[in-house]
């Protein structure tokens, strides 16, 4: 009876973990195919916002390129639709990438054309499509007129979009929108709100079967198995629908839906190995590094900036250091991306900051320091990222005026984001630095549309100097585009006399720093530097100045950081 009994539980334990086992194949199949269709859902609607974004966006940004091009036109002396005037006009649209025409308007009818030249007669117009009291662009104020039809100048079938102010009018390229349109199945429809009279006018892309209410909602539409997402944004008269067509139920390729059954089947096999693997999770070094920021680990040092010209102290850059409980160091350049890429790099940032003012409130409280933090572009697009660095210095009584924030030139890929966020940094009274610069020579192009005070040259230029290598050529250029811009220049990486002097003779009012000036120290180092050169003058980029020509501690012979 007792071999029975535990033959019968024997088999029941059996039966027990094959029922466990098809159960947690049954759910984990089931839980991944509703999580890989949820995710396929979510990723399909963001991918529809983000598109719509990137078109009212294209045409925000087209809207103050015509704006630009009406502004230099109407700037232009001398007698209009002249053959000087002309000639300024079709100088015009061939530097823009955008512009099909341009030309003059009188009282109503077509004067002249960069296309046509002068018309003789003057050619009536037709009403305008849209007027508008709220401009794309701040070049040009006033009402804006604009077509989205045939124009006179154009050949025929040729659809063009129109903007004219103050008598004179660009035609957008449509063909080069079209060349920016996304792959099947994604569609966009770029519409004209005409808010004054309450309708929706096609500008480019097919008919959308949306009301005016539902395309101004911004709310994802799901119409004739069609999702269609609209946008709109106040203050222009850009709006833009994406659609896409839905997906039948198991319209997804059999073999992803074998394969996601799979997977959902192991999962209850991986569940006995869930405890390794959230041990492996622990020892890997992002778990290691939120651990480290949790438990305090991340540690400040400063490295002095100092005026070319007299080599005086006139700020600091913080840098975060990470040595783990072993003794280990962390190279910045391997936990930040590493935190950029997981998304947190964002507390790494609040913590400096304030490390930064527990470590010299009272300096930076007097004006008699200033230092600058790095920030990400993921500081720059958190909302609550300037709030909470107004906060901070507030309670310590520090003035914005004493922190300088640091931006990776890599960061400002995206100039919209960019613009935006540092123009707010910029009214709130912070100092503003390209970080890095160089490392992305492309943005040069864009570099004067950024609210920043100044460029930080990478180390990779500086080293340069002296050795006849081609990427010293691009110094003197680098330098000219600063003075220009009225930018202050930070070179980086000075290690050697020979680069010190040369910066110095090219830049009479350059900063610098590097190991020939000081190795990154620690608060206390900096304070007993700073104790024991007291200033003798203000400065007025930073606001506090300090010979450091002689320090004792200086070694020039250890190797770069």
């Amino acid at each position: 009876m007792m071999n029975l009994s535990r033959l019968g539980y024997t088999k029941l334990r059996v039966a027990y973990r094959v029922g466990l086992l098809i159960a947690c194949a049954a759910f984990g199949g089931i839980l991944t195919y509703r999580l890989g269709d949820a995710v396929d859902d979510r990723i399909e609607k963001a991918n529809l916002m983000s598109y719509a974004i990137r078109v009212v966006d294209r045409g925000q940004q087209l809207g103050k390129e015509a704006g630009w091009s009406i502004h230099e036109i109407l700037q232009n002396g001398g007698v209009p639709c002249s053959d000087p005037d002309l000639v300024f006009i079709r100088g015009i649209v061939l530097a823009s990438e955008h512009l099909r025409d341009a030309g003059r308007m009188r009282d109503g009818k077509l004067e002249c054309s960069a296309v046509l030249g002068r018309l003789q007669p003057l050619l009536t117009l037709p009403k305008p499509d849209v007027s508008s009291d709220h401009p794309q662009s701040d070049s040009v104020s006033g009402q804006w007129n604009t077509w989205n039809s045939n124009w006179p100048s154009m050949p025929a079938g040729v659809h063009s979009h129109i903007i004219e102010a103050h008598g004179v009018w660009v035609a957008i390229n449509e063909q080069t929108l079209k060349g920016q349109e996304e792959p099947s199945p994604a569609r966009a429809t770029e519409l004209l709100y005409d808010r004054k009279n309450q309708r929706m006018l096609p500008s480019l892309g097919p008919d959308v079967p949306l009301s005016l209410g539902e395309v101004v909602s911004g709310k994802l539409i799901e119409r004739q198995s069609v999702l269609y997402q609209p946008l709109c944004r106040p203050n222009t008269i850009v709006c833009a629908v994406v659609s896409e067509p839905l997906k039948p139920l198991f319209a997804t390729n059999w073999m992803i839906l074998w394969s996601r059954a799979t997977l959902g089947g192991l999962l209850g096999i991986l569940l006995a190995c869930l405890a390794i693997l959230l041990d492996f999770k622990r020892q890997s070094l992002e778990a290691q590094l939120r651990k480290a920021l949790f438990n305090g680990e991340l540690a400040l040092v400063y490295q002095p900036i100092v005026d070319l010209t007299t080599e005086r102290i006139v700020g600091a850059e913080a840098l975060v250091r990470w040595t783990k409980p072993n003794g280990d160091s962390v190279s910045p350049e391997v936990f930040i991306p590493l935190a950029e890429e997981k998304r947190f790099v964002g507390q790494i940032t609040r913590i400096v900051l304030q490390r930064v003012v527990e470590e010299f409130r009272d300096m930076l409280a007097t004006g008699k320091l200033h230092v600058t933090i790095n920030v990400t572009v993921q500081d720059l697009t958190d909302p609550q990222f300037l709030p909470h660095l107004n906060r901070c210095l507030h309670s310590a009584n520090i003035k914005p005026s004493a922190i300088g924030l640091e931006l990776t030139e890599r960061s400002t890929a995206e100039p919209i984001i960019a613009t935006n966020a540092l123009l707010e940094l910029k009214q709130a009274g912070y100092s503003l630095y390209i970080d890095d610069f160089g490392t992305g020579y492309s943005s040069l192009g864009y570099l004067h549309q950024l609210s920043v005070d100044g460029i930080k040259v990478d180390r990779m230029f500086t080293k340069t100097i002296g050795t006849g290598s081609v990427t010293a050529s691009i110094i003197p250029q680098i330098i000219d585009m600063a003075q220009q811009l009225s930018l202050q220049m930070v070179i980086e990486g000075i290690e050697t006399r020979q680069q010190a002097e040369y910066f110095r003779a090219a830049l009479p009012h350059g900063l610098g720093q590097g190991w020939l000036y000081s190795k990154p120290i620690s608060s206390v180092e900096l304070r007993r530097l700073l104790q024991k050169y007291p200033s003798s003058s203000l400065s007025a980029t930073y606001g506090f100045s300090t010979q450091v020509r002689d320090r004792g501690f200086l070694n020039n012979t250890e190797e770069s950081q």
